[in-house]
């Protein structure tokens, strides 16, 4: 099945008669810049879908595709520039999964508003099964030997050694080897059953709550946006939630991640910060 594509663009007039034509969904850093460009000084976050004589910066929009027709449907002068971007990017990057059924229930007109859409988006994804993440770590540990004399000595390994290690331990039995890894532990096998058991470290990645917090809180301020900003682009009825995410005693949903690394407009691995020694890389 062909996947459909919103492309819904806006006219964007300032006080001045500057015009500027932009395709949603692009980064809200982007739109920002694009704004400013014409002479447009106020945030996206409170710019209305309104296009009346009066209006500071006038904003119509439309659509050549027919998702997008339908999913213009959804969106009122209650909405915001910034809105707009978020739900064209919420729909057009939307999971394999869930997209279809998305994409029918928009051109079906079941939905209202862009709260509808977010809402039925979420649930899909919930009810679609795990969200995987794939994490790219490293493995750091050492080699521990003794020899025929009782002495003892270390050897730096990686990842690379322990693919071959249960094969080469059968060629030096003579030798008592294992390997001693900090943190918790858990049983390593790699082919046949060893003569003797070894353990391996669990080296998952550790999101550092704190450290993400800070650097929600920066890329917020890089980005020119406030918690109310924030608060409206996730239509939060208060922003506690996103206070708990910037002092670290919270981390936000995967699926708020993804919405909150396309308002800022940087990418998922850009707002998680890991703890060192581990190197995360994070896809959604």
């Amino acid at each position: 099945m062909i996947r459909m594509k919103s492309n819904i663009n806006a006219i964007i007039q300032s006080r001045n008669g500057s015009t500027l034509v932009l395709d949603f969904p692009r980064s809200i850093y982007d739109l920002y810049e694009k704004l400013q460009s014409v002479g447009i000084c106020q945030s996206p976050h409170r710019i209305p879908l309104s296009d009346e004589d009066g209006d500071d910066v006038r904003v119509k929009l439309y659509s050549e595709s027919e998702l997008g027709k339908h999913l213009l449907l959804t969106l009122s002068e209650r909405n915001t520039l910034a809105d707009a971007n978020l739900l064209t990017f919420i729909v057009d990057n939307a999971r394999e999964e869930i997209h279809p059924a998305l994409e029918q229930s928009i051109l079906g007109d079941q939905y209202d508003s862009m709260q509808e859409v977010v809402n039925a988006a979420k649930k899909m994804l919930y009810d679609s099964g795990p969200v995987k993440a794939v994490f790219y770590c490293p493995l750091v540990g050492s080699l521990l030997e003794r020899d025929e004399d009782g002495d003892e000595y270390e050897s730096p390994v990686d990842s690379r050694f322990l693919h071959g290690y249960c094969r080469e331990r059968g060629r030096h039995r003579s030798i008592e080897t294992h390997l001693q890894f900090q943190g918790q532990l858990s049983r390593f096998q790699s082919g046949p059953e060893p003569e003797r058991s070894v353990n391996q470290m669990n080296m998952w990645p550790v999101i550092d709550m704190t450290a993400t917090g800070r650097n929600i809180v920066r890329l917020r301020k890089q980005a020119g946006l406030s918690v109310r900003n924030l608060q409206d682009a996730f239509g939060f009825s208060n922003p506690q939630a996103i206070y708990k995410w910037q002092r670290g005693q919270a981390m936000p949903t995967l699926d708020n991640i993804v919405i909150l690394a396309a308002v800022l407009g940087v990418g998922i691995d850009d707002i998680i910060v890991c703890n060192d020694p581990f190197q995360a890389k994070i896809t959604a």
